[in-house]
Formats: structure tokens, sequence, C-alpha cells
């Protein structure tokens, strides 16, 4: 019997949803999936941490984690009693781009689980009480973070990249000085201009017999807009090159971060820098891993990734070494991620095409996972149908234009070393890097 041909996968696509605009001009997508009986809902708020002043960074963060602490007609814990008895879980996040605000509950629970999530973005209480319990709770977080080598890695890599000017280039939950300075009436206040719809979507997945936009409407999500004033967004620009090394006493391994500025989105070159950081730093043999790894021995893992925001991105290599292979292998990443004399192949391309082919359709299965995706598009103003023209794009992608976009952003990259200066600084500067010993931020 003859073996049947398999044929290459076509591109994955997502189907549209039911778009709604609502009166305040709230856009609700709605996409309905059978069978999937917990629904997923997400409200992207136009409310990103560029509106916070300089001297109240973690404004932002810290007033959305007070959405869910009480309300005017569910205050204190009767608020997340009442979303368990509904089956409902919230979370969320604040990044550089939005606020989203995200749900989970049984369809049957819809429509009071909504209607106590709207509570929460419109009718949050604030007591003095719950503002200085979380701020607290925040500067503990602040200090976990930074004191883990590999998170003060990313933050001070971010640092560096992004000229100073710019939040996207300082910690996203905001400084222990600026947190610290926090008053609950900053909060208040920070909540009372700008939470309102203005820029709003509100994403519903899940086996919905009523349309979810109708119930939204219903229930006061249009609420009206106040006295809202924003300044001008600015896309965030790249500094010069840097080195730099972040002492860290008594630490016996460094944490690496070796790159620059990267791509969003948006940019017509993006298909072709995802095919490049997969070959680079994305699969288990991809070329760092395949060496630093398997090869040499130097660390568990080194990857490759760009983390697209709203406008540019942040390119970069990452891996920690114990310290007396760091250098050498800080310069053996430095040498494999210089593609000059040694362009992206076809077949490292073919392999991060069935990559994608294979792995996209399993990202979008669950609604919780489709509400998630959509959420974060919607939070750098795209919808579902980048995931479709991405997936497009994808297959045009050659060697050659993967190697030339890899190549012209990694010209002259940043380095950035968090371990013990007194072992590593010699050597590094010995290697020709020109370190700078700096603390952290």
């Amino acid at each position: 019997m003859k073996r049947p041909e398999v044929k290459p996968p076509k591109p994955f696509k997502i189907k549209a949803p039911k778009r709604t605009e609502l009166p305040s001009g709230a856009v609700v997508e709605t996409f309905q999936r059978e069978g999937q009986l917990l629904a997923s809902v997400g409200i992207v708020l136009d409310i990103p941490l560029t509106l916070e002043p300089p001297d109240k960074e973690g404004v932002a963060g810290l007033t959305y984690s007070l959405v869910d602490q009480g309300t005017k007609k569910h205050p204190g814990e009767t608020f997340n009693e009442k979303l368990a008895d509904l089956g409902a879980s919230i979370g969320g996040s604040v990044s550089y781009s939005a606020t989203i605000a995200r749900m989970d509950v049984p369809v049957n629970n819809l429509k009071p689980a909504l209607e106590l999530a709207i509570e929460g973005l419109h009718e949050a209480t604030f007591t003095d009480a719950d503002c200085e319990r979380m701020k607290n709770i925040r500067l503990s977080d602040i200090d976990l973070m930074l004191s883990r080598a590999s998170t003060m890695a990313s933050v001070m890599f971010r640092k560096a990249v992004i000229q100073d000017k710019y939040r996207e280039g300082r910690l996203r939950v905001g400084s222990t000085e600026t947190v610290g300075s926090l008053e609950p009436d900053d909060l208040r206040e920070f909540y009372r201009r700008y939470y309102q719809p203005y820029g709003a979507s509100i994403i519903f997945a899940g086996d919905f017999d009523e349309d979810p936009a109708d119930l939204a409407y219903s229930l006061g999500l249009d609420w009206q807009p106040g006295d809202l004033q924003r300044p001008p967004a600015e896309a965030p620009k790249p500094g010069p090159a840097k080195c730099l090394l972040i002492d860290n006493p008594g630490a016996v391994q460094a944490d690496v971060e070796l790159g620059g500025f990267g791509l969003d989105f948006m940019d017509p070159d993006y298909a072709r820098l995802w095919v490049a950081c997969y070959a680079m730093g994305g699969a288990f043999l991809s070329r760092l891993n395949k060496v630093l790894r398997e090869e040499k021995g130097f660390t568990y893992g080194a990857h490759m990734s760009n983390f697209a925001m709203r406008s540019g991105g942040l390119l970069a290599a990452s891996g920690a070494f114990r310290n007396e292979v760091a250098v050498e292998a800080i310069n053996e990443m430095h040498k494999l991620t210089d593609v000059s004399k040694h362009p992206f192949t076809q077949a490292e391309v073919d392999d991060a095409l069935s990559f994608a082919a294979g792995s996209n359709p399993g990202q979008y299965q669950t609604a919780q996972q489709l509400c998630d995706s959509m959420c974060d598009l919607g939070s750098v103003g795209l919808s579902y149908d980048y995931v479709n023209s991405f997936n497009e794009a994808l297959i045009g992608v050659t060697p050659e234009a993967a190697t030339e976009v890899y190549s012209r952003l990694m010209q002259w990259p940043t380095l950035v070393v968090v371990g013990d200066a007194e072992s590593l600084e010699q050597p590094l500067k010995d290697s020709g890097w020109p370190v700078e010993v700096v603390s952290g931020p």
C-alpha cells in the first residue's frame, strides 16, 4: 500500500471575532469557542506606565493591585469571598503599554462575576489600611526581585539600552524610593483620573448563549469618562552601547545579557527577526545552546529573544555561567552572536518555520490562552488579524533576510554582567571589554 503524501501545514489562522463598539468608544471582541464552558474575560485599559509621574513610579501597578480589595457594595474581604462563591478568579497586569484586567469564570456565572469585576474597576474604595498594606508588600517584592541576579541583569540591561528619560527603561513596579513615597491619596487620584473607558477593549472567549457585548453594556461597562488628561506618548529611543559589570560580591556565577534595541510587532522585519532569534537561541540545539551548553558545558541553558514593546523592543542573548568560565563563555557568546561570517542557513530557517507551524495552534486552544494572547496584542494596539498576518509573513523569510536584520540590530551590542567584580573585572578588561563597574538601580 502506497504511503500517503504528507503536505506541509498551512499557516494557522484565527477566526474573526464578533466586534461591537459601545457608545463610549470601548470595543468588545467576542471569540465564540464551542465547548469552552470556562469563559475568559480581558479588559485592556489605555493606562500605560508612561502615565506615571517620574517621582511616583509604581503608582499604576499599586493602584491596580487594589481594585479587588473592596468596593462600596462589597467592602474588604467580602469582594473576594463573592468572587470565590461564583468560581471566578481575577488577575491582570500593568505594563509599559497598557493595564489588563483578567477574569476566568464559569459561563453560567458570567453576569454576576462581570458585574463584580466592573465594581472593582469603577467603585474600589482604597482604604488607608489597604493602601499601606499593599505598598509594604510591593516594597518587599522589589527587594526580593533585585536580590536575584538574573532579574538584576534584565533590569540593568533595560536601563542600559534605553535612554534615561523614557519610562520603558526603568523597573516596571517602580523603585524603593518612588513606591516608598506614595500616599493613599496618590493611588486614589490615579484611579479617579485614568480608570475610564477611552481606548478600552474588552475580550470575551468561551461558549456563550447570549452576546457578551450586550451584557457588558447592560452592566455598566460603558461608564462615562471624566476629565481625562494625558501627555502625548513618545516612542523610547536607544542609548549608546555600554559594557557594565554590576557588582554582586561573593557570587559564584555571572548572569549575562548581551544585545541591544530590538523591534516591535509592527515592524516589517519582525518575522525575520523572530526566525533569527529562534535559530540563534530559541531551541534546544540552537547555536547558543548547542555550543555553550552541549559542547562547552558552560551553562544549563543560553537563550536569545526579542521582547517587543509598543514601540521598539529589547533584543538579548542571555545565560548564567560559573565564575571560572564566565569570561570565556561571554567571549564565546559574543562570537556566536556575530553572524557576519556564519549567516543563518536554510536548514535553520526551515526548523524555525516547522516549529512555528506546529506550536502556534497550541497557543490558542483554550479560552484562557486565546484571551490572554488577544489582550497582549490589544495592549500594543493590535488585534487577532495580526496573528494571521504574522504567520503568513513567516513563510516568506529567507536565510539572507534573517541574517541581515539580525546583523544590523546586533552590530554594536551592549553587555551587562551581574557577578563578583573582584574576580571578573580584570579578566573582562584583559579580553578587550571596556567594562564599567556600577551598583544596581
